[in-house]
């Protein structure tokens, strides 16, 4: 096993090179590097998790080198000042060719910097522990993203490193090469937390992944809004619905969510989640989580926007229109329960049905419930990241 997770902070020990450590010369920081939900900070709900998941890792490693993929350096500042920002487009060219030549040859075709090849392989294998946090990026949608991953995982389980995965989101996968890769990876990590039981446990068991290896700790995003709750319940409604292709989403499905919430005569607050939301584009995790506690009901098409409101008390009614988002909305309420509701954008009558749940989940108390539920969740978490602290790696 590597040495570096737990003699590094223990001292004196052995040093990481197995060498009788002289503890002023030769004990190093732990080294953690980061693979986040999405590589810039266009999606708050993936910016979330990963702000919970550093200020977990810098309360059990205070003084770690941090490195996280990104792009967006002034972004990643703003959650943690002390990261070190690591191109991602190192890891991409790298999972592309597995060649150190070829990778830098292609990046210099595309006019990006040849170094970050190096710059990626230096820090994956002299890493302490490489940490997926966060995402819903290990499924069919995002196939390439998912590779690229898996690939840095499995670098720096051969490296010696500890690898993690937390707060994930995982499936639909039915891609052969996908599936191929995550049984060759994934059952050789330390520990993988995911957001929920119902689809994600039954995929990891069935490409190998010891069941012991797996904790259900639902959505690490959860423990930030959590904080912004309030006391009473608020009397806007929430709209939020996502545009992409994974979402299975037209203009005109907006549209008529749009006009069973102004039909209703209350306030209405956008949630804009991420670029690819209807309304407004998202703004900071601050601001988001300062509005959403003047809702009374939020209907969610995009799935941090019900975490969040989940988290301070509020029921959600989720709008699903693709089997991508069933199974996140399906799993979040298998974690909060009745008060995350699920209405089918595709089945007939959606607008009546819409407009039925909120009048029905308006009237409901079920703050208490979502709390508790919230609660229970952020410990689970806490505990995941506790038992990574004391990972140990097979030889």
């Amino acid at each position: 096993m590597r040495e570096g997770l737990v003699a590094d902070l223990h001292l004196p020990k052995i040093g990481r090179r197995g060498h009788a450590a002289n503890v002023a010369e030769n004990v190093r920081r732990v080294r953690i590097v980061i693979e986040p939900g999405s590589y810039d900070s266009a999606n708050l709900g993936d910016t979330a998790m990963l702000a919970v998941a550093l200020e977990r890792l810098r309360r059990l490693w205070p003084d770690a080198e941090v490195i996280v993929h990104a792009v967006d350096g002034e972004a990643l500042s703003a959650v943690d000042a002390k990261a070190r920002l690591l191109d991602p487009y190192g890891s991409i060219a790298w999972s592309y060719f597995h060649s150190p030549f070829m990778a830098r040859l292609a990046l210099a075709a595309k006019r990006r910097r040849p170094r970050a090849v190096r710059e990626y392989l230096d820090a994956v294998r002299g890493a302490d522990l490489v940490l997926a946090s966060g995402g819903g990026f290990l499924t069919d949608v995002f196939r390439r993203r998912a590779l690229a991953v898996l690939d840095t995982l499995e670098l720096a389980m051969d490296a010696g490193a500890v690898a993690a995965l937390v707060g994930q989101g995982i499936g639909p996968m039915t891609d052969r090469t996908l599936r191929r890769r995550a049984a060759e990876v994934l059952p050789r990590a330390g520990l993988i937390a995911v957001r929920e039981g119902l689809a994600a446990v039954p995929l990891l068991e069935s490409i190998g992944v010891p069941t012991a290896n797996i904790r259900v700790t639902g959505d690490d995003a959860i423990a930030l809004a959590y904080r912004a709750r309030r006391d009473t319940p608020g009397d806007a409604l929430g709209v939020n619905v996502r545009l992409a292709p994974y979402a299975g989403t037209t203009a005109a499905d907006n549209d008529r969510v749009q006009r069973v919430a102004q039909g209703r005569g209350v306030p209405l607050v956008p949630v804009s989640i991420a670029v690819d939301d209807a309304g407004p584009a998202p703004t900071s995790i601050g601001q988001l989580l300062d509005v959403l506690p003047s809702c009374r009901v939020v209907v969610a098409g995009s799935y941090h926007a019900a975490v969040f409101a989940l988290s301070m008390g509020i029921p959600a009614i989720a709008i699903a229109a693709s089997a991508y988002y069933l199974d996140k909305f399906r799993g979040l309420a298998s974690q909060f329960g009745p008060a995350c509701r699920l209405v089918l954008m595709k089945e007939p009558d959606f607008e009546r049905r819409l407009n039925d749940a909120i009048d029905e989940t308006w009237q409901s108390d079920v703050r208490p419930a979502l709390l508790d539920a919230a609660r229970k969740q952020i410990a689970l978490g806490e505990a995941a990241f506790a038992e990574i602290q004391n990972a140990e790696t097979q030889e």
